[in-house]
């Protein structure tokens, strides 16, 4: 029997046959296109559409189903002829089934596109690849018999599906005439049939007005934009020649013109369809694809608080490292006169210490500061108050003794490896990082625009970082390091420095206890472990 039906031609199986009885599997192997597209509307002018079904199987499999699913919403009318009351279907069995019939057997299984099947309340509309076959037009096709796929035809002939003398168009006309309904409408088709049909707003791009309108993309390429209400055309373009904006969830997409014109629409599956079909496929679409998958968005979270914490860990610390180093020298003179200002009036007094004193350590500590002329150290006394015996570095190059401090030590040498220490945060700008970090946001627009009028604004938090925070592990050890170095080039015994810390832990620890609040001193400020101490009494 198929070899009868020409369905199998010298042991091999034509193209019909896979039209008519393929699976789905061979289809998509084969002949991917073979595939009929249902959808309805309740409206014409709706976009989404409430009902969608595909068909891409042998077309003797779903004919049925097909029909069924129209029917679902053929509503039926009565109307009286005399004596007779008479029901009739919105939807003619016989002429919907004629239609499909014909833009099965009809189409131009060359193209890409579907058949679409668009049902409406009280319309019908199909969409069939190819235009009409080679010499039929809207006006001779109730006369005219040109069969595009001659094998198809005699299957649905001799199945009894269709008139054998091709007089089907003609059989839809009579009936729809029979039951005084408008005859089948051929006008929008043409030699390049209509790919694909857009719904939307549409912008002129010379006044800001918007007018409801149809897009109608072809096969070819060409690009039509009509008024929806009065169908007057607004643009041609002989040629694809359109930009789509990237996919967001079901937002409005907008296609751009040449000219500068805009079309918005709401249908994002069909203009995905027109940017797929002419391979204007944008990286974009990976992102929808990875946000309508819940593992995606659960994969891009996780990705995401990898990021944040690896940024915090890791990119935050460099970033504030590679800033500090970049900074004017100004900017950092800006700043440590301005927390010096702000600790003189609020936590600071007046140094108590005596002249001869502070000549003294001011003679001993000279050869050092001398080996750092580009740092422009200043050494300045006050007495600490609350904060003890205390040392900070401040940027510019300012280090501050508190009389605790110098009264604390037993020898020169140990305020002298203190200064060492406090060097090695000014020379690793730790400060300015560690006030970089708690407002990068901030250093990064100073670092931007170059105005450095509001620089005093961005570290009014930086004398708390230095009395009431303490620095970094990572900060104590680059400090270390640097005076371990030093203290060993000048000959100076590194030990000074971990008798002052031991004495002040011993000396201070009652007084913390003691206090209802807790007693800040250099301990608090530069957290000593017993690893460190040890590396300074080797």
């Amino acid at each position: 029997m198929l070899k009868d039906a020409e369905l199998l031609v010298d042991g091999g199986v034509t193209y019909a046959a896979l039209i008519l009885l393929g699976t789905r599997k061979a289809l998509g192997i084969h002949l991917a296109q073979a595939k009929v597209i249902f959808e309805y509307r309740s409206k014409e002018t709706s976009l989404p559409f409430q009902q969608r079904k595909e068909y891409r199987k042998g077309f003797f499999l779903y004919y049925d189903d097909l029909w069924n699913t129209i029917n679902l919403r053929n509503d039926e009318y009565q109307y009286q002829d005399g004596l007779f009351m008479l029901t009739i279907p919105t939807f003619n069995e016989l002429v919907i089934r004629e239609a499909i019939l014909n833009a099965v057997s009809h189409r131009d299984y060359r193209h890409a596109g579907s058949v679409f099947i668009k049902q409406y309340p009280t319309k019908i509309e199909l969409v069939s690849p190819g235009g009409f076959p080679p010499g039929i037009t809207p006006e001779n096709i109730l006369w005219k018999q040109h069969p595009r796929n001659r094998r198809i035809a005699e299957v649905f002939a001799k199945c009894g599906m269709v008139e054998r003398s091709g007089q089907g168009a003609n059989r839809m006309f009579q009936l729809c005439a029979r039951e005084s309904k408008q005859p089948p409408n051929y006008s929008g088709t043409d030699d390049y049939e209509v790919f694909l049909t857009l719904t939307g707003k549409w912008y002129d791009s010379r006044t800001s007005a918007q007018v409801d309108a149809i897009c109608r993309i072809y096969d070819n390429g060409a690009v039509r934009v009509e008024r929806l209400e009065d169908g007057e055309s607004l643009v041609l373009l002989p040629r694809y020649d359109i930009k789509a904006s990237p996919r967001l969830a079901d937002t409005p997409r907008r296609l751009y013109f040449p000219a500068g014109e805009k079309f918005e629409t709401k249908d994002n599956d069909a203009v995905d369809k027109v940017m797929n079909r002419f391979k204007r496929r944008s990286w974009l679409k990976i992102v929808y694809q990875m946000e309508s998958r819940k593992r995606y968005v659960v994969l891009a979270l996780a990705s995401l608080l990898l990021f944040i914490w690896g940024s915090m860990k890791y990119g935050v610390p460099t970033a504030a490292k590679l800033i500090a180093f970049r900074l004017p020298p100004s900017i950092h003179g800006i700043a440590g006169r301005h927390s010096l200002d702000i600790l003189d009036r609020a936590v600071f007094r007046p140094s108590e210490l005596d002249e001869a004193t502070r000549i003294r350590l001011m003679e001993h500590f000279r050869p050092v500061m001398e080996d750092h002329p580009g740092n422009e150290l200043k050494i300045v006394f006050r007495k600490g108050g609350r904060l003890g015996p205390n040392a900070f570095a401040l940027p510019g190059g300012a280090i501050i003794f508190s009389d605790e401090m110098v009264r604390l030590a037993e020898h020169d040498d140990e305020l002298l490896a203190v200064l060492t220490h406090e060097i090695g945060h000014i020379v690793h700008r730790h400060a300015m990082r560690r006030a970089i970090q708690d407002s990068l946001l901030g250093f990064a627009l100073l670092s931007i625009t170059g105005d450095v009028s509001g620089s005093s604004e961005l570290f009014l938090g930086l004398p708390v970082l230095l009395t009431e925070l303490a620095y970094s592990r990572q900060f104590e050890r680059e400090a270390d390091r640097y005076a371990l170095d030093c203290l060993r080039s000048r000959g100076t015994s590194p030990i000074h420095f971990a008798r002052l810390m031991r004495r002040i832990d011993q000396k201070m620890a009652p007084k913390s206890k003691g206090s209802g609040r807790k007693w800040l001193n250099y301990l608090s400020t530069h957290p000593m472990t017993e690893e460190r101490l040890r590396n300074f009494e080797q």
